[in-house]
């Protein structure tokens, strides 16, 4: 896909336990990297989100991004270019032996907003 297809911005997050000092720890979402990546990100119809075992009632997406191999299915992403959305991946696809793309299949969060 062209680069000038990619025009929304999106940062991917970890999840990170962080000690409270009590004995326990508080979950907190930690940037992956310190830059956010350009993505194409095209919603999914109902037979797409439905082949991709999408949750019905929450929106799904289609995002292609250049390759990161340091992405994980656990991560979130967060959609910068629209108000900082939170959306889970759900699907990472096979990248393949040289892959300079990925897809990745994402669905709305149930908080929608990174804080």
């Amino acid at each position: 896909m062209p680069a000038g297809q990619r025009d929304q911005l999106i940062k991917f997050q970890y999840e990170a336990r962080v000690a409270d000092g009590g004995g326990g720890a508080t979950v907190t979402w930690t940037d992956r990297h310190a830059v956010s990546v350009r993505a194409a990100i095209r919603p999914l119809s109902g037979r797409e989100g439905l082949e991709a075992g999408q949750v019905e009632g929450r929106a799904g997406y289609r995002i292609d991004i250049p390759n990161l191999r340091s992405i994980a299915i656990s991560d979130r992403i967060v959609w910068v270019s629209n108000g900082n959305r939170v959306l889970n991946i759900r699907d990472m696809g096979d990248a393949g032996p040289r892959p300079i793309e990925r897809t990745l299949i994402a669905e709305d969060a149930p908080e929608h907003q990174a804080g």
